[in-house]
């Protein structure tokens, strides 16, 4: 399948009960409305065009993903496009500003949630939104296994901690930055080994951040106590529900295992260098909602 055919879009839904409305877009070119959506551009990963179109064709400023809705598969000329859909996570008082290309999208209207599938014109995107409307409100965890970092035959240095990451890790480092932007973490923690702190350093800075560095999540740490690794993970967890902020953290491949149980999750099959796994939790249970897992594009 080309890339041409896989899109990426967001469902943003605010107000409560039965006055919730969702966010439709108008299309002047084929005169109908739709959920905003948009094909993916290389280099990127699915959650980054889902925000990039997000915002370029509402004008709002995505705070970011939420939980993933499912993948919508139809039939056009060319073959078959896919579209994947997560839920957006929008501010309160969010300021519109303007559209990339008001040829593309010339309206932008929040739909009640009730008749919102009278007006869209594909009944396709329908049960899209019925899923989001059911989905209870959540905020997204993030763990990321570091770049790849330099071989330890080959390290001279006095302490494993200080091994660097490799070209190939300072490479997906600066690839990440949209990956986990597309999410909106507000809190960036990370091992304190350098190859760990390295690997989130390129998305903080980009967001004017700083990396929290903890003893703890360093596999000499982990080794020495890892009961201190789910302890630390549940505090970050805790923390992340009360204030619904989305956090990021950077871990090694002996304790990502941990990292994930002490969530609620689990890791089926070993986390690649530079690999993210993203675990939803509902904000009123704590319960894992939905996970998924992301490579960046290099």
């Amino acid at each position: 399948m080309g890339k041409g055919l896989v899109s990426a879009g967001v469902v943003v839904i605010r107000g409560h009960g039965d006055k919730r409305t969702v966010l439709s877009v108008h299309r002047p070119k084929l005169q109908d409305w739709s959920l905003p959506k948009g094909h993916i551009e290389v280099g990127e990963t699915l959650p980054q065009t889902a925000a990039r179109e997000f915002t370029e064709e509402t004008g709002f400023p995505l705070l970011g993903l939420s939980a993933p809705l499912g993948v919508l598969e139809y039939p056009i000329p060319a073959g078959t496009k896919q579209v994947h859909w997560w839920l957006g996570r929008l501010a309160d008082d969010a300021v519109r500003g303007d559209v990339l290309d008001k040829t593309e999208i010339d309206k932008v209207r929040w739909a009640r949630a009730a008749t919102i599938s009278r007006q869209l014109s594909y009944v396709d995107e329908v049960p899209i939104v019925q899923r989001a409307l059911a989905t209870p409100a959540s905020v997204p965890f993030v763990i990321v296994r570091h770049g790849k970092a330099l071989d330890r035959t080959a390290w001279r240095g006095a302490h494993d901690a200080d091994r660097p990451l490799a070209d190939k890790g300072e490479q997906q480092a600066h690839a990440l930055v949209g990956l986990l932007g597309a999410y909106g973490p507000t809190r960036v923690v990370s091992s304190s080994s350098e190859r760990c702190l390295t690997t989130v350093l390129p998305f903080a800075a980009s967001t004017s951040r700083v990396v929290e560095g903890l003893d703890a999540l360093s596999e000499e740490g982990a080794a020495a106590d890892p009961g201190r690794v789910r302890t630390l993970m549940r505090r970050l967890r805790d923390r992340a529900l009360s204030t619904r902020e989305a956090v990021v953290v950077c871990g090694h491949r002996p304790v990502l295992a941990d990292m994930a149980h002490a969530l609620g999750a689990e890791i089926a099959e070993p986390m690649h260098t530079a690999e993210v796994l993203v675990v939803h939790l509902n904000v009123a249970t704590g319960a894992v909602l939905a996970v998924e897992r992301h490579r960046p594009c290099l």
